[in-house]
C-alpha cells in the first residue's frame, strides 16, 4: 500500500468500495455508497480500435438521509478505451465520467460523485493499516482453484466534506 490501492488489469473483476456513516453539523445522520467496479471483457481484442470493449466500468451512488427519511441512487455504466471511465495502474485513481475515487498526496481517498439529486464530496483519513483478509491477502470463495479474491478494508477512516440531498447541502464528518 498504496500500490495495491491501484488497479490490477490482469485479474477479470475488481472492486472499490467505500461506505460510510457520517453526520452533519447540526446532527443530521446520513449514510453514503459510492462503489466502482471493472470488469474485464477482452484484454486484447482482435479489432484495434480504442472503441473496442476491453473492460467495463460500473459505478453506483447511494445516500441514506436517515432523519429526513430519503434515499437516493445512481448508477453508471461506461467503457475504458475512449476514456469515459478507467483505473490507474501506477496510482490510484479510478473514475466513471466525472465520479472518482482517488488519492491525494497525503495518501487520503477522495471522493467525488454526484447528479441532480444527490452527490458527495468527502475527504477519507485511513486511521489504521488496512485489514487484509483471508490467508495471506487471499480470501477463497469456493472449492476450486482461482474461486477467491485479494481483499482489503479500511475499516477506521475518519471522514470529512458535503453530502447532498435533493438540494440540501450537509457538512459532515
Amino acid at each position: 500500500f498504496p500500490r495495491d490501492h491501484a488497479s490490477h488489469p490482469e485479474y477479470k473483476v475488481e472492486w472499490w468500495y467505500y461506505m460510510g456513516n457520517v453526520t452533519s453539523k447540526r446532527g443530521r445522520r446520513l449514510g453514503y455508497q459510492l462503489t466502482f467496479f471493472r470488469i474485464g471483457v477482452d484484454p486484447q481484442p482482435k479489432n484495434p480500435s480504442r472503441w473496442a470493449v476491453r473492460d467495463l466500468f460500473m459505478a453506483h451512488l447511494a445516500v441514506s438521509d436517515l432523519d429526513g427519511g430519503r434515499y437516493r441512487f445512481d448508477d453508471r455504466l461506461n467503457r475504458a478505451g475512449v476514456g469515459w471511465a478507467g483505473a490507474d495502474v501506477d496510482s490510484y485513481r479510478v473514475w466513471n465520467e466525472d465520479w472518482e475515487a482517488r488519492l491525494d498526496d497525503e495518501g487520503r481517498h477522495l471522493l467525488r460523485a454526484s447528479n441532480e439529486r444527490v452527490g458527495l464530496d468527502l475527504t477519507l483519513a485511513p486511521e489504521k493499516p488496512p485489514v487484509v483478509h483471508g490467508s495471506g491477502g487471499i480470501s477463497q470463495k469456493g472449492a476450486r482453484e482461482g474461486n477467491a479474491s485479494h481483499y482489503y478494508s479500511l475499516t477506521r477512516v475518519a471522514t470529512t466534506g458535503t453530502i447532498a440531498v435533493e438540494g440540501e447541502r450537509f457538512e459532515v464528518e
